[in-house]
Formats: C-alpha cells, sequence, structure tokens
C-alpha cells in the first residue's frame, strides 16, 4: 500500500511539476509578446475562409494549430538567444502540424495552405508564427 501511495505521489508531482514548467514557458511566451490563444483565432480567422474549412475541419485545424502554438511557446524565447536549437524544434514541431493539417485538409487545401506562406518579414501575419 504504501508503494502505490509513493507511486501516486510521484505522479501527482510530476504532473504539477509540468505545469508549472508550462505556465513558467507561458510566462516567458508571453513577456516576448507571443499569445498562442490569440495568434490562433488570427490563424484561424484566416484559414477558415481561404481554404474554404468546413465546421468539422476548422475545429480539428484548430486544434492542430493550437497544439504546435503552445509547443512553440516552451521554446519561442531561443529564436534570439539558441537560434539553432529555436530552429531544430521548429523544424520537429512543423513537421507534426504540416501531418496533422495534411491529415484533415483535402490535397487542393493544403496545396492553398502552402502557398500561403507569408514572407520573413510579414511578423503581423498571423500565419507568420506558423511557418517561422
Amino acid at each position: 500500500m504504501k508503494i502505490i501511495t509513493f507511486i501516486l505521489f510521484l505522479l501527482v508531482s510530476s504532473a504539477a511539476y509540468a505545469q508549472l514548467d508550462l505556465k513558467k514557458a507561458a510566462a516567458v511566451s508571453s513577456a516576448l509578446g507571443y499569445d498562442p490563444a490569440k495568434i490562433g483565432k488570427g490563424a484561424m480567422d484566416t484559414l477558415t475562409p481561404k481554404l474554404g474549412l468546413s465546421a468539422d475541419q476548422a475545429t480539428k485545424v484548430s486544434g492542430v494549430i493550437q497544439k504546435f502554438l503552445a509547443n512553440k511557446s516552451s521554446f519561442v524565447s531561443e529564436s534570439k538567444t539558441k537560434p539553432s536549437s529555436y530552429k531544430t524544434k521548429l523544424e520537429a514541431e512543423q513537421k507534426t502540424l504540416v501531418d496533422g493539417m495534411k491529415s484533415n485538409l483535402t490535397p487542393e487545401q493544403v496545396g492553398t495552405y502552402t502557398g500561403l506562406k507569408p514572407s520573413q518579414t510579414d511578423t503581423a501575419n498571423s500565419l507568420y508564427q506558423l511557418f517561422y
């Protein structure tokens, strides 16, 4: 019984620590002006009409984008301090993003999505954060 209680304590402790770590990452990214919820809403406001997303697709694509942006918030601060680390992590997350998009969009919609990639200097574009 003591072992089970100890294991449960460890699980709860690690979950609480992970939440604190995510909150810390969110605070750092928020200080940098990186707000995943705001960026995600802007991206969906652009993508929904441009891709002609159905309600079901919009829900699924929004989930994929929110997950990507939340994960990106944990390392976005490295874009200035550790650019090579940032690039490596971004590429891995973008692969997951693209795979998620491909599984929820038609091939035509994927092509349209790819064509919406903003220039690297267009930081005001909500889609910028999905590509850079």
